[in-house]
């Protein structure tokens, strides 16, 4: 008999919930999620026929994650949490994106799938899974990115962009196939020389190319001013992908918040006894001890919860703090 266990749960694509999962390092063939899909409480019909799912998923040590997922006749989205998953034990955030099947473009930077011609996009909102620590750490298993998606994004695409899709994957993140000479840190460069070369039999990919190496095409919006910049963020958005529910972003000095990072649910962590100020919701001149966790609402203002007497937040403290 397989040992499975399988996992009910709900997530709609557009009221928040605050879902936990428990799950145990390094678990492997063993894990699964049964997910209904909802938008405001009513169940989405999807099928197998029509849409196609994938799962975005961030690891407590920010790799990530991009699988497909399998549409059963109920209906209903089957994941497995693989191995590498669950490779990192701590904290780790995920969400779903529903497409209509269509003819999909590549980004030949990554091989993500840019859009779907005449087919809508959905994403649904954050869950999270708590990777239980094993015992005994099995040092053999290494955390790393898993794009089990894009894999299947890559075979799906027309015969004639193979070569060049392989290829720039491997200019834009290195350590890929190991298709040619220098790739983990001469990417970008040799990338767009080779796209030169492919441009007569890959236009469209030699457009992106030259867009994200040196501007001028108009294929996309301040390309000239912005690229590796406008590189990464683009990377970043299709590695993690989560925009909402509570994102820890690490320890600060009530000084540094001034100048972090901003964004709606990230929190962080003061490491020193501080008083509130203006841009606080609840307003200035109110105390908090070392300890305390502060995070970004969408208004612009911060806000604070738990761990007064903390260095950390605990997943309790945030459901106590949530109502839930």
């Amino acid at each position: 008999m397989a040992l499975q266990n399988i996992t009910d749960i709900s997530v709609d694509f557009y009221d928040k919930k605050y879902i936990l999962i428990n799950s145990k390092q390094f678990d492997k063939n063993s894990r699964f999620l049964s997910v209904t899909c909802r938008n405001r409480g009513n169940d989405i019909p999807i099928n197998s026929g029509e849409h196609a799912a994938y799962i975005r998923y961030r690891k407590a040590d920010e790799n990530g994650v991009f699988n497909e997922c399998q549409i059963d006749r109920k209906g209903k989205v089957l994941v497995e949490l693989t191995e590498q998953m669950l490779a990192s034990d701590g904290m780790c955030c995920a969400d779903f994106v529903l497409v209509n099947k269509g003819d999909a473009k590549i980004d030949v930077d990554t091989g993500e799938i840019l859009y779907i011609d005449n087919a809508s996009i959905l994403s649904s909102m954050v869950f999270y899974i708590d990777v239980s620590e094993v015992a005994v750490n099995n040092l053999q298993i290494e955390s790393s990115y898993e794009y089990d998606g894009l894999n299947t994004a890559l075979q799906k695409a027309e015969a004639e962009y193979k070569e060049v899709i392989q290829l720039s994957r491997s200019y834009a993140i290195g350590n890929a196939d190991r298709i040619r000479e220098n790739e983990d840190y001469d990417n970008a460069k040799y990338y767009y020389e080779q796209s030169l070369i492919n441009a007569n039999n890959a236009k469209d990919s030699a457009n992106y190319a030259q867009s994200y190496s040196v501007g001028g095409t108009g294929t996309r919006s301040n390309e000239d001013t912005d690229n590796a910049q406008y590189y990464c963020e683009l990377i970043k958005n299709i590695v993690v992908g989560l925009d909402s529910g509570f994102i820890p972003m690490g320890t600060v000095s009530f000084s540094e918040l001034s100048s972090v990072e901003k964004a709606t649910g990230y929190v962080y962590n003061i490491n020193e006894d501080f008083v509130t100020t203006s841009d606080f919701r609840e307003g200035e001149g109110k105390s908090y001890t070392a300890g305390t966790n502060v995070y970004f609402c969408a208004d612009g203002m911060w806000d604070c919860f738990g761990g007064a007497s903390s260095s950390t937040a605990t997943v309790d403290e945030v459901k106590t703090y949530l109502g839930i």
